[in-house]
């Protein structure tokens, strides 16, 4: 009788699951039906970052692009141990859908090795501080299962807002906090052409009317906000036009665009890939060349992503501040002396 459960002994041609691949993979397709519709369709769907409603963290990174290319409206993904729990606190019954495909999200993590004559030792964190001769890497493990909200019986449905009146005011206030915080210029004119660049800090845009849609133009501005992060976060803009590096950091300023947007609130502008579109099939390439790229990029542009926003938030606190002062020194006093101006009314 032959052996069942995790002891079985495994067939000789049995290869395990390569997940990392498979993200890469569906990634790259995702690419390639944007080329063949001629970028009327999204390679990057859904407008709000995916997250785990149980413990209240968005995804990042390879995450986060992992859970979009699953193309769920709904935006809540979340593990099996996490419905459980879920349905334990709140009382409320809740299962897993059968036959629910879930998607794997992964962990980075640092690893550490030396020599040991001609062997190669791995080693613990603990083991690592006890060595001065330690090489370090970074590598991505499989984390886990997650399920979008609509595997899950039970989870109240997504609504999903619609905003008839787009507000891009969250999107000018970035702008207005890297020029305030940064020192980063940003000029307008009649030439149709969006570039950052690194020596002077400074981004060039052409003039709003010139682009086919508002979306179109602001999309365009939040890529060019990734490419700005570069020399605060030290990442190679060294490429010349053509070359892989070029193509990666324009592959880490377009997620980053992305990433930017699902937070303030814009629509994605598929548009916008008929500027970026030559660079779509160097992306390919990359990813088709390494596995990892894909990883890199998003994590870069997720690292971007946070110092951006991180200046906004800090910005618009600073402006909140502000304007609290005024109310408190400025206007307050003015109204109490136009109180004690006013004439009194006799009964």
């Amino acid at each position: 009788m032959a052996t069942k459960g995790k002891w079985a002994k495994k067939d000789k041609d049995y290869e395990p699951k390569d997940h990392i691949q498979e993200v890469n993979d569906k990634v790259i397709a995702m690419m390639e039906e944007a080329i063949d519709s001629k970028f009327q369709k999204k390679w990057l769907t859904c407008t709000t970052p995916p997250f785990n409603p149980m413990t209240n963290t968005e995804y990042k990174g390879i995450n986060f692009l992992a859970l979009l290319s699953a193309n769920f409206n709904d935006p809540r993904f979340m593990t099996f141990n996490n419905v459980k729990a879920m349905a334990e606190e709140t009382g409320t019954e809740m299962h897993i859908k059968k036959g629910a495909k879930g998607f794997t999200v992964f962990k980075a993590m640092q690893f550490f090795s030396r020599k040991d004559g001609d062997k190669v030792v791995s080693l613990s964190a603990e083991e690592a501080e006890n060595y001065g001769d330690v090489s370090t890497r970074w590598g991505y493990v499989r984390a886990g299962t997650v399920f979008n909200g609509t595997q899950i019986e039970g989870l109240e449905p997504y609504i999903v807002q619609v905003n008839k009146v787009v507000d891009h005011s969250e999107i000018e206030l970035l702008k207005d906090a890297l020029v305030a915080r940064t020192g980063l210029k940003v000029t307008h004119s009649e030439v149709g052409q969006a570039y950052y660049s690194p020596v002077q800090h400074s981004i060039h845009m052409p003039n709003k009317d010139l682009f086919v849609s508002t979306e179109a133009y602001y999309t365009t501005l939040l890529h060019e906000e990734s490419h700005a992060t570069g020399p605060a976060l030290k990442r190679n803009q060294t490429g010349k036009f053509g070359t892989p590096d070029y193509a990666f950091e324009e592959l880490v300023a377009e997620i980053g665009s992305y990433m930017l947007g699902s937070k303030l609130g814009i629509q994605y502008d598929p548009s916008t890939l008929t500027q970026h579109g030559a660079y779509l099939n160097n992306w390919i390439s990359i990813l088709k060349n390494d596995k990892f790229a894909i990883f890199k990029a998003s994590s870069q542009a997720s690292k971007s992503t946070d110092y951006n926003i991180g200046h906004h938030q800090e910005h618009k606190l600073e402006l909140e501040m502000k304007k609290d002062w005024i109310l408190e020194k400025v206007v307050a006093p003015a109204r109490a002396v136009e109180m004690k101006k006013a004439p009194v009314m006799s009964m």
